[in-house]
């Protein structure tokens, strides 16, 4: 035996790993064909709509800051609504203390109208005392006048009883001196006569 069939024989198992590396590698190199040319009718399409993918990007873009924008005025739309529906807010609070105080003013004033009814139905009461009174003091008023009238008939009387007993006065004083003049009489009579 000779050294190249030494060799030989170590060869072979080499040349089978070898041949079959290579028929792996060319299956490889096949499939990464099928494959490159599988991704290349997929994406090989993309590529020639670069300019479609990159005007629709920039588009969406530019819609997308437009919708930022209009964002951003419904935000300060929303603000402003907030501050209007506070303001409205404290306007109905300030209306609801209005009311409140009208309210309370309409009662005080119903109590005060209470009071004045009840006021005029005392000085209804008294205005018709008062008129019950006039009357008595018209009634008064002639019974005065007519008494008035008799008490200067009886003034008049009086005066003409009075001049009358005057009279009569003098009269008796009259008789009372005769009387005395005769009891005079009659006793200085009687001593004379015992």
């Amino acid at each position: 035996m000779t050294s190249s069939n030494e060799t030989f024989r170590n060869s072979r198992p080499h040349t089978i790993i070898a041949a079959s590396l290579s028929v792996m590698a060319l299956a490889a190199l096949g499939v990464l064909g099928v494959q490159m040319n599988g991704l290349h009718q997929q994406y090989g399409q993309i590529a020639g709509d670069i300019d479609y993918f990159t005007t629709e990007q920039d588009r969406l873009r530019t819609g997308r800051d437009e919708l930022v924008g209009e964002r951003n005025e419904i935000e300060g739309a929303v603000a402003g609504l907030r501050d209007e529906v506070q303001r409205l807010s404290l306007e109905r609070d300030a209306a609801v203390r209005d009311r409140d105080a009208a309210l309370a003013a309409q009662e005080k004033a119903a109590g005060a109208l209470e009071k004045l009814a009840t006021d005029r139905d005392e000085a209804k009461a008294v205005i018709a005392r008062a008129d019950k009174l006039a009357a008595e003091v018209r009634a008064l008023d002639k019974s005065k006048a007519g008494l008035e009238r008799e008490i200067a008939a009886l003034e008049k009387e009086q005066a003409s009883g009075s001049a009358a007993l005057e009279a009569q006065g003098a009269e008796r004083e009259g008789l009372t001196r005769d009387l005395d003049r005769m009891a005079k009489e009659r006793s200085s009579r009687s001593a004379r006569s015992c």
